[in-house]
């Protein structure tokens, strides 16, 4: 038995079908938001996960909530740890070559 047009198949089928319709659109735009916000994503490339976001339907949706806003911190600046009054370069010295005594 196959159903010819949306109106043959059974009423719980046509509420799966909608509420499933209803879960992607909702992690969609969802992800979409979180992706305008984001400063940074893992990549560094937005307009990769924008795709992954809309292609992927729910499953890329997923995987860019689950792994794509997992950005690893940015390592700190060691020259930026060195005191005010240091040039630059005397910082850059000191980081390669350690505090002089």
């Amino acid at each position: 038995m196959h159903a010819r047009s949306l109106s043959d198949l059974p009423t719980p089928a046509i509420a799966a079908i909608g509420a499933l319709v209803v879960v992607q659109l909702s992690l969609q735009v969802w992800g979409l938001v979180d992706l305008a916000r984001r400063k940074r994503v893992l990549g560094g490339r937005k307009w990769v996960w924008l795709l992954v976001i809309l292609l992927g339907e729910i499953a890329g949706v997923v995987v860019y909530l689950a792994v794509g806003r997992n950005v690893p911190p940015e390592a700190p600046d060691p020259l930026a740890s060195a005191p005010r009054d240091a040039t630059r370069a005397e910082r850059a010295v000191d980081v390669l070559y350690g505090k002089r005594q």
